[in-house]
């Protein structure tokens, strides 16, 4: 006898879903927001990078001009003090000057290279840089060569216009720049600005992420703590039940023992009476039957009769104890074979009679020949029995396989039939739905039945009508290759 699971787990106790589950969920979320708000913050901040870059660009150009405008000055300075003194001196410094002013137009090249109207006016500033450094060339060899001041106050007038046009170069240079500067330097505010909100937000989210992970954390241990008391419970429970069912079944197995020694001592000890009333019967049906009376003899004949049913009761009784107490003898059955030597045994009872037999193909199952003997024998001798009233009987033998995959068997017959609501009443010893005047027998024959598919792990059951025939159902396990 098995023990019941319980709904949950095998042990009877609820699923603990797993601790992790939750957490996991809310660390992945969080872990892909914080990914995703690192690669704005990356991205804002590689702007602001850039943008400041371009501010610190703008920065260098402007000194850069700022430089050359100075170079240009110490020239003209340079030259102006070796107008007025002629000495050679003050030309290292104009040298010194012009040479840098050379590398600051080159550099101012390179720096604004990727503007082109940045270098159309580099371009006026180059040539109005090389006017002027012309002209101071020319007024620097016309002091040594003619050293009037009237000429040289004649070249610093001309050299002071020329002069302006470089200064306003380099100032439409610088005013373009100044733009740029402008622009950049908002871009770089809305950068820092943006970024500074991307990193707030981003603190934010792992802030939440971390409260929310911690929240479900303590969420999944009060859970889990809560399902393990549960389990605990259930478990003892389970224990409980399961010494209870055990002793149950202890109890009932004890009962069984004791009701099937009793039946069987019981049938035993009935047999010693019953000889001696079938004897003395006989002797005094010898003896004084010529002078009995046919009423006497009608008597006599009754107590022969019912000690004979009473031999057959206690035959019955002493097979069904058989069938509970012996052991399975498992092996493989050809129930077909088993239908039709039943069928050549129960020739006598079909002698004069039209009867109709179908025979379906029948399988192979696992079992007790002898005992499967026994239910074959009962249920065809019972299909013949309570058809015995129709002109034409017939008998149906079929299966089929069972959700449970086991083989369901059935006999069916045209016979008596029975109600369903007694149908409970079919398979109980000494049970019987028609009287005995009717159909001889003693009740035990389906209650030996259901006794024999039980111990082979099958079941039984009926359907029927009133003069419709019945259909007796019972199921026993397929024979498979090497699981015999």
């Amino acid at each position: 006898m098995g023990t019941p699971t319980p709904p949950g787990g095998r042990d009877g106790t609820k699923a603990v879903r797993p601790l992790g589950l939750g957490v996991s969920a809310a660390f992945l979320l969080g872990v892909v927001a914080l990914v995703a708000i690192g690669i704005v913050s990356l991205r804002s901040i590689r702007s602001l990078v850039e943008t400041s870059e371009w501010v610190a660009h703008t920065h260098e150009v402007l000194a850069t001009l700022e430089a050359a405008d100075a170079d240009v000055t110490s020239a003209e300075a340079s030259r102006r003090g070796y107008a007025l003194s002629g000495a050679e001196r003050h030309l290292d410094g104009y040298e010194i000057a012009r040479s840098n002013i050379a590398a600051r137009l080159d550099h101012l090249a390179v720096l604004i290279a990727d503007n082109a109207a940045q270098q159309q006016r580099l371009g006026r500033l180059r040539t109005a840089v090389q006017v002027r450094l012309t002209a101071l060339d020319t007024a620097i060899a016309a002091r040594r060569t003619h050293p009037d001041p009237a000429v040289q106050t004649a070249l610093t007038d001309e050299g002071e216009l020329l002069m302006k046009e470089v200064r306003g170069a380099i100032d439409d240079l610088a005013r373009g720049e100044a733009v740029l500067l402008a622009l950049r330097e908002r871009t770089a505010r809305a950068s820092a600005e943006r970024a500074s909100l991307v990193v707030l937000l981003g603190m934010t989210v792992a802030v939440v992420t971390l409260g929310g992970s911690a929240l479900v954390v303590a969420r999944q241990i009060r859970a889990r703590l809560h399902a393990e008391e549960e389990q605990r419970e259930s478990q003892k429970s389970v224990q409980r039940l399961n010494v209870e069912l055990a002793h149950n079944v202890a109890e009932l197995t004890a009962v069984n023992g004791e009701l099937e020694a009793f039946s069987y001592s019981v049938s035993h000890d009935l047999r010693a009476p019953l000889r001696h009333i079938n004897g003395f019967v006989d002797l005094l049906q010898r003896r004084a039957g010529p002078v009995l009376d046919d009423t006497a003899r009608r008597h006599l004949a009754t107590i022969a009769g019912a000690a004979r049913q009473m031999g057959q009761l206690i035959d019955d009784l002493l097979a069904f104890s058989r069938m509970s107490r012996g052991e399975l003898m498992r092996s493989r059955v050809r129930l077909s074979a088993l239908v039709a030597e039943v069928r050549d045994g129960l020739a006598e009872d079909v002698r004069g009679r039209d009867v109709v037999w179908t025979v379906g193909g029948l399988p192979e199952v696992v079992g007790d020949p002898a005992m499967l003997r026994v239910v074959i024998t009962n249920l065809l001798s019972n299909a013949l029995k309570y058809s015995r009233t129709r002109e034409r009987s017939e008998i149906a033998v079929g299966w089929q396989r069972g959700d449970d995959g086991q083989a369901h068997l059935w006999v069916r017959d045209n016979g008596v039939g029975f109600d369903m609501q007694y149908a409970g009443k079919l398979f109980g010893v000494f049970q019987r739905l028609h009287r005995v005047a009717e159909f001889e027998g003693t009740g035990i024959g389906l209650a030996t039945v259901r006794r024999i598919v039980h111990r082979h792990g099958g079941r039984t059951w009926a359907e029927g009508a009133v003069n419709a025939g019945a259909t007796i159902y019972f199921s026993l396990p397929l024979y498979e290759e090497g699981a015999a």
